[in-house]
């Protein structure tokens, strides 16, 4: 399943704004500064766990358009609270793992 189809299986399961904001930005490309900041001012009003979710696939999307440095803010949100979601917050550290040439040992 892409990224896109999970991130609209979670959208339309939570009912949340920030997830259809995200699926927004992924079918539209749209990654705009002012974009940006609409999407984390909806995802600050979300669980700890829908934002560390999102900010994975925020990353993955952002890293798609060849935004590196906003990637790994994105997958540094969804590694700060690893109690929240193990599964994003494992798969965002891996992403920066892979980046930086280093191990999560």
């Amino acid at each position: 399943m892409s990224c896109s189809s999970k991130l609209e299986t979670a959208a339309k399961n939570s009912g949340s704004a920030a997830g259809l904001a995200v699926l927004q930005l992924l079918q539209s490309g749209d990654a705009s500064a002012e974009r940006l900041r609409e999407i984390d001012e909806l995802l600050r009003a979300t669980t700890p766990t829908a934002r560390s979710e999102f900010a994975h696939i925020m990353g993955q999307e952002l890293q798609a358009l060849g935004r590196t440095g906003e990637a790994e803010s994105y997958w540094r949100r969804a590694l700060a609270n690893p109690g929240d979601d193990v599964f994003y917050s494992t798969l965002a550290g891996w992403e920066l793992a892979k980046r930086h040439i280093t191990s999560r040992d």
